[in-house]
């Protein structure tokens, strides 16, 4: 979104250059407030053919003043903010929508995908959102590496099983343990008993 706000303010400039009302200094948040609506806005047009899209149609869908496509949810009578009573809504299958999901799931620590749906409910109405949530959380390489499962361990050679071993086993186990600690010493052994 940063950079969104960053082209529009080049644009800005190159219009107004012989004015000299560049803007200047970091991206203010009015700017990107805009910047942000506009690539919703894009999103939403790209997905949804009009309000009266078949996907809309129980959700109560209206736009609002920026023509940002927005439902009406149970609480809308609440004091809250607009974007939590009346959240925005986007299709499950954007490109843009994902990359936003997997922005939010870094940013929260790479939360579960329960968590990350409520996140995201606070300011957007995802179609097909447990979807989505699910494979971001599945797709994600960090969140996959540590929920990895405990490798078998072997069983241990205890002491009355090494025992009951005949002599010659004991002896050709005892040199490969040794053999791990000195290196050579199989062979050397082998030499002196064939050699």
């Amino acid at each position: 979104m940063r950079m969104v706000g960053w082209l529009k303010r080049f644009s800005y400039n190159c219009r107004r250059q012989n004015q000299g009302q560049n803007l200047r200094g970091a991206v203010t948040v009015e700017e990107l407030v805009v910047a942000e609506n506009m690539v919703w806005r894009l999103v939403q047009e790209e997905s949804f053919t009009s309000d009266s899209d078949d996907r809309l149609q129980e959700l109560r869908p209206f736009n609002d003043d920026f023509g940002l496509i927005r439902v009406k949810t149970r609480i809308s009578e609440r004091n809250d903010q607009v974007s939590f009573t009346m959240p925005i809504v986007l299709p499950h299958g954007h490109p843009v929508v994902e990359r936003m999901m997997r922005d939010y799931h870094v940013k929260n620590g790479h939360a579960g995908a329960l968590t990350l749906a409520a996140q995201m409910r606070e300011r957007f109405w995802i179609l097909k959102s447990q979807r989505i949530t699910r494979s971001v959380v599945k797709n994600c390489v960090t969140c996959r590496r540590h929920s990895g499962k405990i490798c078998q361990t072997f069983n241990v050679l205890t002491w009355n099983h090494l025992l009951s071993l005949n002599r010659k086993c004991r002896m050709a186990l005892f040199l490969k343990f040794a053999e791990s600690i000195m290196p050579g010493l199989w062979n050397y052994a082998m030499d002196l008993k064939f050699g």
